[in-house]
């Protein structure tokens, strides 16, 4: 019968699905109860602030006094989550700084213990509101097909060698167009030229087409002289923008937002191929790189959050057009040296730093 005052074993069992993680619809449902009830119970029980695994401990006579007294408010409520936010924020301000955690993760792990807690869009909003410092930026405009940013991720993976059972750091290049976000991402044995450059040319093999502009950080492997304004890059960096026509520029000193589109590829690359990987184990460079071409694969053609199309379709509809073709062959790095007859006759002949370098004619 509707109204029907409910026994305490009811009562304790909505409380066992509390504490289960049970959905209020899913409670009503079971319980042939009536939604606003189950919530009414489910906020006298968070009301008190005391979990419910241990409420159900309490006798029925103490149970009893919390289910009949007087439904919370709407300010009491509030006035509750917003003490169970702030005792939170410093952790969560804390949490933020580290590698892979997002206000979306945080959130989820939030309504877990306080399910009656903010919902995301207020959650991020008090966030900003505590973060010590403006978030306004310039809004930016990007060309379909223009630039290309590259940089290292911070973090590294690694591989085990078979042999001698090392473990191998190595560094992770990552590229992404500014315009559809399109990725590419390669594991490569250090930041060296040789290996920054070879990275470099499988990333544009990968788009299939030459962008207009590759910008990068102002990296020892690409840029001699960092400045604001005419920044002077190594011979090899300009060879291969006159190979494949395009330009090479570098953002400025300690200015992350001049390359949003790359850190936030990097931060991408940490939630959808390090941590799908973290649990398999490699044994050579080209087996880390085939599993990252996998988890790359399914991350350009998966479909952006709120959108009807993934990075890849934009890709190849908007960008590649607008586009350089590729040469008919692969830039490759051609290195020479001067060397000395010794008294004996000999010649050695060696790769030092500062060498000549040339580029390839196709």
């Amino acid at each position: 019968m509707a109204n029907q005052p409910k026994g305490m074993y009811q009562i304790k069992q909505v409380l066992e699905h509390l504490s289960r993680g049970t959905s209020i619809s899913k409670i009503a449902g079971l319980m042939n109860m009536s939604r606003n009830t189950v919530k009414d119970y489910r906020d006298k029980f968070l009301l008190t602030g005391i979990s419910f695994t241990q409420l159900l401990e309490h006798s029925e006579v103490e149970l009893s006094l919390l289910v009949k007294s007087k439904p919370p408010t709407a300010v009491q409520c509030d006035e509750k989550r917003r003490k169970d936010f702030t005792s939170l924020l410093p952790y969560f301000l804390k949490e933020l700084s580290r590698t892979g955690v997002t206000k979306q993760l945080l959130w989820q792990e939030y309504l877990k213990d306080f399910p009656d807690g903010y919902r995301y869009t207020r959650f991020c909003c008090l966030l900003s509101e505590n973060n010590g410092h403006s978030d306004a930026v310039m809004r930016m405009i990007h060309i379909p097909g223009e630039v290309l940013q590259v940089d290292f991720a911070g973090d590294k993976l690694h591989y085990i060698d078979r042999e001698t059972g090392e473990l191998i750091n190595c560094e992770v290049l990552v590229s992404a167009m500014t315009y559809s976000h399109f990725m590419h991402a390669i594991a490569l044995p250090s930041q060296k030229q040789s290996d920054f450059i070879a990275g470099l040319v499988k990333a544009i093999h990968y788009l299939g087409a030459v962008p207009h502009v590759i910008k990068c950080d102002n990296l020892k492997s690409a840029v001699v002289r960092p400045d604001r304004y005419t920044p002077e890059f190594t011979e090899a960096m300009e060879y291969l923008a006159a190979y494949y026509g395009t330009t090479a520029m570098a953002a400025r000193v300690a200015k992350p937002r001049d390359k949003a589109s790359v850190e936030s590829a990097v931060n991408v690359c940490y939630l959808r191929i390090y941590a799908p990987l973290r649990h398999q184990t490699f044994y050579s460079l080209e087996e880390l790189n085939h599993a990252i071409a996998a988890q790359l694969e399914i991350n350009n053609d998966q479909l952006l959050q709120g959108k009807t199309y993934s990075r890849r379709m934009r890709f190849l509809q908007d960008e590649i057009t607008q586009m350089k073709p590729l040469p008919a062959q692969g830039y490759q790095l051609k290195k020479s040296t001067w060397s000395k007859v010794g008294k004996n006759y000999h010649v050695i002949i060696g790769e030092r730093t500062g060498i000549a370098i040339a580029f390839l004619l196709s």
